[in-house]
């Protein structure tokens, strides 16, 4: 045991000395770098812009290369294989931005967006090559201080842009006054169709769970569980739910009405299969009615017939409404102002919107705009003060 606990704290002595070397100070800085990324374009949502986009952000397109060009600059003035690799992302970054150029360069493009493409490349390039011939001629005792300012340096950047992509990012006000603009995410994938009211709306995730969102707090709240019963509990012993949807979550193509002042309905199609002599064949649709109780959370289910005989009715989105006396309205998909393709104008403002995602539907109705992503997404927007 006495062997264990020396090699043990054998180790860790020797992961503080690489720390504190100048390649440790490298990799550490690239590798924090790594998480902030997958931050960014993964559950924030956010994907490069094109250079030929009509709203073009030279930050928004060089992000990638702003992310790791500190750690980049320290590890390639270690003049060592090693930093080569450790550099390698930025490097993987600068390859990919290349063949952007070869490709827009021989296509039949405008000069302006190989213009764009060429000097967010051309930047990229001379700023590491700059550092890191400085950092060449300072002598070692300096050098070791100034990769450790760096690092503090790169945590700041870090924290900065992970703080504006996940509370700031994605509105752009065209003209006119800015608009209040609020972001939600409601589980992973498709949200249902909302029910929106004067204060608040209930959408349905593909999980099938029920949230009640706040609309001018922005804040969401769990209701309830949407059921889906078991073919033999519904009365259909023989039959087996699908493994694959089709097209999606049965929750997603569900209806939300008001029953009474603290009841909640939602329909849905219910989908079964049979099985076959070489798999599964269509079972039949029905349409299932879930009661939900507000105030006690109950929630209760009943089989409402075939899906022919009791269709779901999927209201039609409304995409005008009236906030505070003037009229608002929602194009939720246009695409000239990509990535900002969900165009807010009213009386005096417009604004374009990121929606972080591609936009299932739009719904506007007692002076909200709601807009629900593929990534469940909810983007609420309203009049500022209201």
């Amino acid at each position: 045991m006495k062997e264990v606990f020396a090699w043990v704290s054998e180790k860790k002595r020797a992961a503080r000395e690489y720390i504190l070397r100048k390649e440790g100070i490298a990799f550490f800085s690239m590798l924090v770098s790594v998480p902030a990324y997958y931050w960014i374009t993964g559950p924030v949502g956010f994907n490069l812009p094109s250079p030929s986009a009509q709203l073009f952000n030279m930050v928004h397109f060089m992000t990638p290369y702003l992310l790791f060009v500190i750690p980049a600059c320290l590890a390639l003035a270690l003049k060592k294989i090693t930093g080569l690799l450790i550099a390698l992302p930025y490097l993987i970054f600068l390859g990919f931005g290349l063949l952007g150029i070869v490709f827009l360069r021989g296509a039949f493009t405008e000069a302006f967006v190989a213009r764009r493409a060429l000097a967010s490349f051309a930047i990229a390039c001379a700023v590491p090559a700059i550092l890191v011939a400085l950092l060449w001629n300072i002598n070692e005792t300096r050098k070791k201080k100034i990769y450790l300012a760096a690092v503090a340096l790169q945590l700041v950047v870090l924290s900065g842009f992970v703080y504006y992509y996940t509370y700031h990012y994605g509105v752009w006000r065209l003209a006119g006054e800015p608009l209040s603009v609020q972001r939600l995410r409601l589980g992973d994938g498709e949200l249902g169709f909302p029910l929106v009211e004067e204060d608040a709306a209930y959408i349905v995730d593909r999980q099938g769970r029920l949230y009640q969102v706040e609309l001018a707090a922005g804040r969401k709240r769990l209701l309830a569980q949407i059921p889906r019963p078991m073919p033999a509990e519904v009365g259909f012993p023989g039959l087996v739910l699908p493994s694959i949807e089709r097209p999606g979550s049965p929750f997603v193509g569900g209806v939300l009405t008001r029953v009474s002042g603290d009841e909640l309905s939602f329909r849905y199609i219910y989908h079964l299969m049979r099985r076959i002599a070489y798999g599964y064949g269509d079972g039949g649709s029905w349409t299932i009615d879930v009661r939900i109780n507000q105030e006690s959370g109950q929630v209760s289910w009943q089989l409402k017939g075939r899906a022919h005989e009791a269709p779901v009715e999927v209201p039609l989105p409304a995409h005008t409404t009236e906030a505070q006396g003037r009229i608002i309205r929602v194009a939720p998909d246009h695409g000239l102002t990509a990535p900002f393709t969900v165009l807010i104008e009213g009386e005096g403002m417009r604004t374009a919107i990121d929606p972080l995602g591609w936009v299932n539907w739009a719904q506007a109705k007692h002076g909200w705009i709601l807009v629900g992503t593929n990534r469940g997404g909810l983007v609420i927007v309203t009049t500022k003060g209201r």
